[in-house]
């Protein structure tokens, strides 16, 4: 199921907020493949620098196992003007950040409303500056630690596509997508 999408305009950037659901049967037929995307995060250069990141101590297939539903939310964000497209070109993460922060919220939100709900957020996680892992240290928040849907094996591309029409795309060296979608899901006991 896909809702409709609510849209903003604002400093030259248009968003769109995307929802959508689907038991934990089909997320696991269709959308989780663990070894393949643990494979992928083992090819990223901060694979092991974030305790969001694998390698992890727990088997990430069984997280999935503990619930029975997921609701994806994603905000899709178009840089329009000529200012937005030169930043989200120069510095993607960046420009992403207050988008990717107010989707945190939402998924605190959902997460806090929803007794034995887990939320996996849209990339890693970005409560410390320097994640205490890469000095070798425990978290310092493990309270506040989320992983996101790659992380735990999820196919967020093809999630994308499907359930929220909202296909990823890719920019090159010298042009920004058309538009950027960050997913992130709240994983439920109850369908």
């Amino acid at each position: 199921m896909r809702e409709k999408p609510m849209e903003e305009r604002e400093n030259g950037v248009r968003t769109a907020r995307l929802t959508g659901s689907l038991p934990m049967s089909e997320m696991l037929e269709k959308y989780v493949d663990v070894g393949k995307f643990l494979g992928c995060c083992a090819a990223c250069p901060r694979c092991g620098q974030t305790w969001s990141c694998p390698p992890y101590d727990f088997d990430p297939a069984e997280v999935w196992l503990r619930y029975a539903a997921v609701t994806l939310y994603a905000v899709q964000v178009f840089p329009e003007s000529g200012a937005a497209k030169a930043a989200a070109l120069a510095d993607p993460e960046i420009f992403l950040r207050p988008y990717r922060r107010a989707l945190d919220i939402l998924l605190e939100e959902r997460e806090r409303d929803t007794p034995d709900s887990l939320r996996l957020d849209a990339g890693r996680c970005l409560v410390c500056e320097r994640c205490a892992r890469r000095d070798e240290q425990p978290c310092r928040f493990p309270e506040k630690l989320r992983y996101s849907l790659e992380s735990l094996g999820a196919n967020v591309g093809a999630l994308a596509a499907d359930k929220l029409g909202a296909p990823l795309q890719w920019g090159t060296k010298n042009a920004a997508p058309e538009y950027f979608v960050l997913v992130g899901a709240v994983l439920t006991k109850g369908e």
